[in-house]
């Protein structure tokens, strides 16, 4: 059974980095591109999101697709943990990207700031 599970993550992780590739090139025209890097960070993290299979431990799966079997298969008032998995996942991703941009683009706007043009005669 573990040989088979090594295989399914293997053939999911191939098939995931063509969408990423073919979502990139549809994307590629996009204007703002950190609106393309940005939707495309959240898609793989919506991808590779690892969750815990109910009833099978220490087995795991990616996250929106264990959140929709537990969505439609599981017995009312269970918490659905996939679900708590990708939620945390893609709001610190998505917090991340805000941070970085925004770090980098301090650093890109600092050189560029206005300065006086007497400063080096003085």
């Amino acid at each position: 059974m573990q040989g088979h599970y090594i295989y399914f993550w293997s053939a999911y992780f191939a098939v995931s980095l063509i969408l990423l590739w073919s979502a990139w090139h549809l994307t590629f025209l996009l204007y703002f591109k950190f609106l393309r890097q940005f939707s495309l960070v959240l898609l793989l993290v919506f991808l590779w999101a690892p969750a815990p299979v109910p009833d099978y431990a220490g087995q795991y799966a990616p996250a929106f697709i264990v959140a929709a079997f537990e969505t439609f298969l599981r017995n009312p008032g269970q918490p659905a943990q996939s679900l708590e998995v990708l939620q945390v996942s893609l709001a610190a991703s998505a917090g991340l990207m805000l941070a970085l941009r925004l770090r980098l683009f301090s650093l890109i706007v600092r050189p560029f700031r206005r300065r006086d043009p007497f400063d080096g005669f003085r």
